[in-house]
């Protein structure tokens, strides 16, 4: 399975835009289990989507 950017991009992008070092980069759709799980824990949660 590939992921459907290319890495150093999407890395860079993240950089770029102010994101803390502490994400994760996955190979399946989990967004919306993830943000609902941000909810429950009461952490603020980000959608990174580089167009």
């Amino acid at each position: 399975m590939e992921l459907e950017t290319d890495i150093n991009d999407t890395l860079y992008g993240l950089m770029e835009e102010g994101f803390e070092p502490h994400y994760a980069i996955i190979y399946d759709d989990v967004a919306d289990e993830l943000v609902e799980l941000g909810k429950q824990l009461g952490l603020e949660t980000t959608i990174y989507t580089k167009n």
